[in-house]
């Protein structure tokens, strides 16, 4: 969730959509929620209005999440690496779809390449970018020779970069890790590193009309 903000991702995605705010665009957030109870009250009177939260209840919806859950605890448990479309949801996907046809978007940002697979249901005249946040080829490896849990998502150097080929571009959020994705892809890379707070008003007013209209798309891990 973007609010309250309880990792650096969550307030990245914060602080990008309040500059682009700032700078008179129309912002949505699309939130791939997990969690069947949550209180996203903070998240809907920020967004007035501009937030869309994903929360399927049936019956293919838990089989494919048990599935997709078994899939990460073997990876984190055994300390190997996942498909890069581990987290992917065909309900989430036909619910993007369906607010992409809903409204107006110029731009789609999705947060994370393990979510990439979204952008294969956007129209050639939607501009799309990932916001990567980290670097994830072998990160398992990581996380056991600092004999920590491996927490975190871990895929393969090859998995994570044919991924960025399905954006018109990539956002890193340091030179070292746009250099890696530039080793990966052919589509341009560019360095938006740490965004710092952006006083605007508590519900922001709407955009003007011809201002451009964005979508970022987020998730738990």
């Amino acid at each position: 969730p973007t609010h309250p903000s309880s990792t650096g991702a969550s307030a990245r995605v914060r602080h990008m959509a309040a500059g682009l705010l700032a700078a008179g665009h129309e912002v949505h957030f699309l939130h791939l929620q997990q969690a069947l109870r949550a209180d996203d009250t903070a998240m809907r009177q920020w967004w007035n209005g501009r937030l869309h939260v994903f929360r399927s209840l049936s019956p293919a919806s838990f089989v494919g999440r048990g599935r997709r859950k078994l899939i990460r605890v073997m990876g984190k448990t055994f300390h190997r690496n996942l498909p890069v479309d581990s987290y992917f949801d065909p309900e989430a996907d036909r619910f993007f779809r369906a607010l992409l046809d809903a409204d107006g978007f110029d731009v789609v940002i999705v947060s994370y390449v393990f979510y990439s697979k979204l952008l294969e249901s956007v129209p050639s005249s939607i501009r799309t970018l990932i916001d990567t946040h980290d670097v994830f080829s072998d990160r398992f490896r990581l996380y056991r020779e600092h004999g920590q849990a491996n927490e975190f998502f871990s895929t393969g150097l090859a998995e994570e970069g044919w991924p960025l080929d399905r954006a018109d571009g990539v956002l890193a959020i340091q030179g070292w890790d746009a250099d890696h994705f530039r080793s990966l892809t052919t589509k341009p890379v560019s360095v938006v590193g740490h965004l710092a707070p952006i006083s605007i008003p508590a519900r922001p007013e709407p955009a003007s009309e011809h201002a451009g209209a964005i979508l970022f798309v987020g998730g738990p891990m």
